[in-house]
């Protein structure tokens, strides 16, 4: 409480270096200052407090990374509302896009199932998991988490529609696991100056 009664007596600017300096309780004072415009703001824009909300965390999210870029306390405002803006926007394309994709699956089971045929769904991984020989190591591979998470994703599609389900990521990774000598990157000697 003392701590964040002596950020009280900072000045904004002050503050806003403390923050992009790493100081915590200074971004809690500047999320104090700036969390319901930014929420507004997302909620304008989404017209869904589930997703304003979302979209307000991920902006602040960013914020914390990114903060050190506002040099200037009257510049701090528009940043974070144009952050969370912008958050608020992808993810609503995002929420639209997978609204489509369920859309147009769903209208493919039915042809499908109709046809007497079969359908399976699939998920083969972005190319950087093919040839990036850290893959079993998520903490050098961030891509990759985040490759496994759509991976469970469409996974978890395929269950609600009841299709059956082929994904190759587990596959991938064992298979450097096993084969990790082979995997390591090679650098040839010599001078490329």
């Amino acid at each position: 409480m003392e701590v964040t009664t002596r950020m009280a007596h900072r000045g904004p600017a002050d503050v806003l270096a403390a923050a992009a300096a790493g100081d915590e309780v200074a971004f809690r004072h500047i999320i104090a200052a700036h969390h319901d415009d930014m929420r507004r703001v997302c909620l304008v824009i989404c017209r869904d407090h589930a997703i304003a909300d979302e979209a307000t965390q991920a902006a602040w999210f960013i914020a914390w990374k990114k903060i050190g870029k506002v040099y200037d306390q009257d510049r701090l405002r528009p940043w974070l509302v144009s952050v969370a803006a912008n958050e608020a926007k992808k993810l609503l394309s995002k929420r639209r896009r997978r609204a489509e994709f369920e859309t147009a699956l769903t209208e493919l089971v039915v042809e499908t199932r109709a046809l007497g045929s079969c359908l399976v769904l699939g998920f083969l991984p972005p190319r950087f998991m093919l040839g990036d020989a850290r893959l079993d190591n998520l903490k050098f591979v961030p891509k990759t988490r985040l490759t496994l998470d759509a991976e469970a994703e469409v996974a978890r599609l395929a269950a609600d529609l009841d299709l059956p389900f082929v994904g190759i990521t587990q596959v991938i990774q064992d298979s450097r696991k096993a084969h990790s000598p082979m995997a390591k990157p090679y650098y040839i000697p010599g001078d490329y100056t």
